[in-house]
């Protein structure tokens, strides 16, 4: 059994804390209600006036309802009340997802013409799902397994990420309301590790003073994504910037799924020399180019360098171009800006003449 504690949360200006460690708040609440501060840049939910956080000893003892385990979330307020969630850092993709299951007991006067059970994205009324409180006054599991509004709640990446959970009373009526678990169901463990591929030399010569870079991709099957390569170092191989240092390294390349399932490693030997002092070298002679408005410019310029793959940017000044990538009438000037690993970087400043001679979409290619 837990000890005896409990926290009270008055959200003002601040969220005030007290009686429960901050760690034990961090990692055991939230393994069971991964609730967050509600101001999330660019996120509001339904938010509370009063969140207290009780074990099951100190819940009954407060008269929380019979029932919960573990720990248990009150949430008291006016018209609604509810929290933001958020599982960004648990990095689960929805490919592995099985429901998204929320325990709750909630007052009689929860609303039930507008749906008092509210899942939302971003803000109040950006509803991901309304379900009705069809079960007042007792323990209650809502259970979500509809893969588009899994989806809804996933981001960028397509993990599961933040979202809002509340509950609304309406007509100015107050309710108190109670949260056992917030949880995502995953499918088992298939215990394969992704499929590592990597298809380029094992031992490297290199120089010091720039990072390193494995062009390897590992993917998993179950899981029907990309996950990331993870990289393990000899000691000393890498500067406080994460650059190489001088000396003969190595480094093993692996990748893991959700579950931890790791595939063998790929070990690649690096002999690293002296940090490389050659800027690269741009094959373009030109420093003045004479055209017309209203051509769209494609100039094939390249770069090229002793030791690393390297690109020209092309940068041109202010008001060149229009909203359309089109060249404006005018005097311009265009930079070409190569830069290898090491950070040795070449720049050409090109001068280019516009007149307004007639407008076309054509591409101008500039050959010297």
């Amino acid at each position: 059994m837990r000890g005896l504690k409990a926290v009270s949360l008055i959200l003002c200006a601040v969220l005030l804390l007290t009686a429960l460690p901050a760690a034990r708040a961090q990692e055991s609440v939230t393994d069971e209600i991964p609730y967050t501060v509600n101001d999330i840049s660019g996120f509001t939910a339904y938010t509370y006036n009063a969140l207290e956080i009780y074990t099951e000893e100190d819940g009954e003892a407060a008269g929380v309802p019979a029932g919960f385990t573990g720990y248990v979330m009150k949430l008291s307020h006016r018209d609604q009340t509810g929290i933001a969630v958020d599982f960004t850092d648990r990095r689960i993709p929805l490919s592995i997802v099985s429901a998204l299951k929320i325990r709750i007991y909630y007052p009689s006067n929860t609303v039930q013409a507008g749906n008092g059970v509210r899942i939302t994205k971003y803000k109040s009324s950006d509803w991901a799902q309304l379900s009705a409180p069809d079960c007042p006054d007792e323990w209650t599991t809502l259970t979500v397994t509809d893969r588009s509004i899994l989806q809804y709640l996933c981001n960028e990446d397509g993990n599961i990420g933040k979202f809002g959970f509340g509950f609304r009373f309406g007509n100015g009526n107050s309710g108190t309301c109670y949260i056992d678990y917030i949880i995502i169901e995953t499918k088992p463990d298939d215990g394969v590790a992704p499929v590592l591929t990597y298809s380029g030399a094992t031992e490297i010569t290199t120089t010091a003073g720039k990072p390193f870079t494995v062009n390897a991709t590992a993917y998993d099957e179950y899981e029907q994504r990309s996950v990331p390569i993870d990289y393990e170092w000899s000691e000393g191989a890498l500067d406080a910037d994460g650059n190489l240092t001088q000396g003969n390294h190595t480094c093993t390349v692996t990748a893991a799924d959700y579950y931890g399932n790791r595939s063998e490693g790929i070990v690649i030997r690096l002999i690293v020399g002296e940090p490389d002092t050659a800027a690269p070298s741009i094959d373009f002679a030109l420093t003045e180019i004479h055209t017309v408005a209203g051509c769209i410019p494609a100039l094939n310029v390249t770069a090229s360098d002793d030791r690393d793959e390297v690109k020209v940017e092309k940068i041109w000044s202010s008001g060149a171009l229009d909203a359309r990538g089109r060249l404006k009438e005018g005097a311009h000037t265009l930079k070409l800006r190569a830069a290898d690993l090491t950070g040795n970087t070449t720049e050409i400043t090109v001068t280019v003449y516009v007149t307004p001679e007639f407008e076309t979409n054509k591409p101008v290619e500039y050959e010297q």
